[in-house]
């Protein structure tokens, strides 16, 4: 999605990620819980309010690490936009405590 510039707003994908909250609520993780770790964009070409796009959010990942007081446990998310081709790409971190803050 574009301004009127070419320049690439990339941040604004993030509205279409529902994936990620979708699978924390059927395993009933409380918000709580998780801390938002990275957010990164790949963007193959300016994208533009005019676009159609579709997208799809997937679990590609689970680490764990071992934290200060707790272990931390990491979900990787992937949420692809395309038309044709795929045009862009959000990777998510989201890092899941092992107990709520006290």
């Amino acid at each position: 999605i574009s301004s009127k510039s070419d320049t690439p707003l990339p941040v604004i994908l993030t509205a279409f990620r529902h994936g990620e909250f979708e699978l924390l609520a059927q395993l009933k993780i409380p918000l709580s819980w998780v801390l938002h770790g990275e957010q990164e964009y790949q963007v193959k070409r300016p994208l533009f309010l005019k676009d159609d796009l579709a997208y799809q959010t997937e679990f590609t990942r689970f680490f764990s690490r071992p934290g200060s007081t707790e272990k931390l446990n990491f979900l990787i998310f992937e949420t692809r936009f395309w038309n044709e081709v795929e045009v862009a790409k959000a990777i998510t971190t989201m890092i899941l405590r092992t107990r709520e803050a006290q």
